[in-house]
């Protein structure tokens, strides 16, 4: 279904995931080819008299794993898209918002991003500012793909545990972190303004709490 998602939100819609499947589906014939013949020459050496059966062809494969067609596949990604938004939704309403911080999409602000260290009053290297730019590429994944795992799994999960210092310990159990990069979408959700930005770290003390 991350492919569906990808091709509805893609400027060429589900042709072009439909041909992505297709070409994928080929792929794994001549994997599974090769698996056969591998197997085919084991049992020739243990058994000279083995008599293979003869493996379906490329066509044949390919036409009883058609991908299903561009409606089925439209009705599907809406089906999940509303389990989701529900699912997305009944955790926000009962979430309470103590502290946000923004992250500015500009690739230009990240570019001109000033990191000061404690203390030290000495700009830290442009690599900082590229972190900052593959943490706003990460949260746009998972955002995007709503509660779907990004590909880069280990990388978001090294990149969000530095960002969850900014969030002090008052000694919750199992604190929830919500990340978004659509400051509109989420408050028109849930009325309240979640917009992540790295140019604002105080705490969000005017904006009433999430029931």
């Amino acid at each position: 279904m991350e492919l569906v998602h990808e091709g509805m939100l893609s400027p060429h819609g589900l042709s072009s995931t439909v041909d992505n499947v297709k070409r994928r589906r080929e792929k794994r014939y001549y994997k599974l080819l090769c698996l056969f013949a591998a197997q085919v020459h084991q049992n020739q050496l243990s058994n000279p008299l083995y008599f293979a059966p003869s493996p379906p062809s490329a066509a044949q494969f390919s036409s009883t794993q058609y991908p299903l067609g561009l409606e089925t596949l439209s009705a599907a990604w809406l089906q999940m898209s509303r389990i989701y938004s529900s699912l997305c939704e009944v955790l926000m309403k009962t979430t309470k918002v103590k502290k946000a911080l923004r992250i500015d999409h500009s690739v230009k602000f990240c570019k001109k991003l000033k990191v000061w260290p404690g203390g030290t009053g000495k700009r830290e290297s442009m690599r900082d500012a590229k972190m900052f730019l593959l943490l706003q590429n990460e949260i746009g994944q998972i955002v995007g793909r709503r509660l779907t795992r990004s590909e880069n799994s280990d990388e978001t999960r090294a990149l969000l545990e530095n960002v969850k210092g900014s969030f002090p310990d008052e000694g919750e159990v199992d604190p929830c972190y919500v990340i978004s990069d659509n400051a509109n979408s989420v408050r028109a959700m849930v009325r309240c303004p979640w917009d992540f930005s790295w140019r604002s770290s105080k705490p969000v003390s005017h904006h009433p709490e999430i029931h």
